[in-house]
């Protein structure tokens, strides 16, 4: 595994994200191998197979909304599906619109270029029309930053390890979502 895998790996765990409205959510973040028994094949909304490759990262609810409830997967990214970095900002220089507590805020993944450490393709699960379960997978990217980043105008206090920025071309915006892991204390205190 490349060194940046390692990273990833050291860094799964439960996560804290804003999915807009809805509000903050959390998700369990779990790397998995194409001969792991729980190795996961979603079907898109037209039937056909989705190839997440080798290696890949999910995002499973632990708490959900009506659009992806809690218990399914919320993202796969094919971790070795990597793309350059400069060449992925240079592609797409739109800024992002992310959703931080009561308000939304945008920001550039440019400002942020230096601390990336892997950018990866996966795909995004969504519900368009809840409460009916018919769900479809829409392109999506990881961005795993080298450290935690604090300089998150959303929220300060709650550093972020990785983005997921949704590949709406036909947006004027890019939406994304910073995570934030979370830690359990079993001590009681």
């Amino acid at each position: 595994m490349a060194n940046d895998l390692v990273s990833v790996h050291s860094s799964l765990g439960f996560y804290q994200a804003v999915y807009g409205s809805h509000g903050s959510e959390i998700l369990h973040v779990s790397m998995r191998h194409r001969d792991d028994a729980s190795w996961l094949r979603p079907v898109s909304s037209a039937g056909s197979d989705i190839d997440f490759g080798e290696w890949q990262l999910q995002g499973l609810k632990i708490t959900g909304d009506a659009n992806v409830p809690a218990g399914q997967l919320s993202f796969c990214i094919n971790l070795l599906s990597t793309i350059d970095v400069p060449t992925a900002i240079a592609a797409d220089p739109r800024l992002m619109l992310m959703f931080g507590g009561n308000h939304l805020f945008l920001t550039n993944l440019r400002d942020r270029q230096r601390r990336i450490l892997r950018w990866a393709t996966g795909y995004g699960q969504i519900n368009r029309y809840p409460p009916l379960w018919n769900p479809e997978w829409v392109p999506c990217d990881l961005v795993f930053y080298d450290s935690l980043i604090t300089e998150i105008p959303s929220s300060p206090e709650r550093p972020a390890q990785f983005t997921i920025v949704w590949q709406d071309a036909s947006e004027m915006y890019r939406h994304a979502m910073d995570f934030s892991p979370l830690s359990f204390s079993l001590s009681g205190r």
